[in-house]
């Protein structure tokens, strides 16, 4: 079974990060063949989307039994926020073929984001960064992915439709290291939240979630 980590971030907040390599039957020996997951299913053609959402359910179960809560599935809010069923819990979901990476908290919001750097971050870069953040990511593929992630977790914590990436949220100034903490801030009309982020850079992808 090929999940990488069970990390605990505080003692009411885990990471759960799965790497996948099965097959769509082996993860459905290790999720179940419920109702609701099968369901799910049907309405996924694209085969890798479709292992994502089992290794999503597979890091969640495997996540409940380690810290003994009861997974009942997933489902969204109207605003496409994935929640736990019958539960308060928080959680945050993000893959990125082939990793899947879920983070779990007790009761504080949590926002998290998986990529793998490529160069059409560079074309995009405009829609997503402010002018500031544009001259001080100096092209940097990483730099942008880092970015990027960090402002789809915030985008996430806020989980209400309407922000402009460009222009409701901002990431502080930065030196690229291969992980750190950085300072990003969400503004929209009223809701003002610092947010507190932790990135990590690895050979194949880029991960950043809220600590706060």
């Amino acid at each position: 079974m090929p999940l990488e980590k069970i990390e605990e971030i505080t003692p009411s907040r885990h990471l759960v990060l799965w790497h996948i390599n099965e097959s769509e039957s082996e993860l459905l020996q290790l999720t179940g063949n419920s109702p609701e997951l099968l369901r799910k299913l049907s309405e996924i053609k694209v085969d890798t989307k479709r292992l994502e959402l089992l290794a999503a359910w597979a890091s969640l179960l495997t996540l409940s039994k380690s810290l003994s809560f009861q997974f009942n599935g997933l489902s969204k809010n109207e605003n496409g926020k994935p929640i736990l069923i019958g539960s308060s819990r928080e959680i945050s979901i993000t893959h990125s073929y082939p990793y899947v990476a879920v983070i779990h908290d007790i009761q504080s919001d949590v926002g998290i984001d998986l990529e793998q750097p490529k160069d059409k971050l560079l074309k995009i870069a405009h829609k997503f960064l402010s002018e500031a953040e544009l001259k001080g990511s100096y092209n940097d593929i990483v730099k942008l992915c880092i970015l990027w992630s960090a402002k789809e977790a915030m985008y996430k914590i806020y989980s209400k439709r309407g922000l402009i990436f460009n222009e409701h949220m901002i990431v502080e100034p930065f030196d690229l290291s291969k992980s750190g903490t950085i300072t990003g801030l969400i503004h929209m009309n009223e809701y003002k939240k610092k947010v507190k982020l932790h990135y990590r850079v690895t050979p194949d992808y880029v991960l950043v979630f809220n600590l706060d």
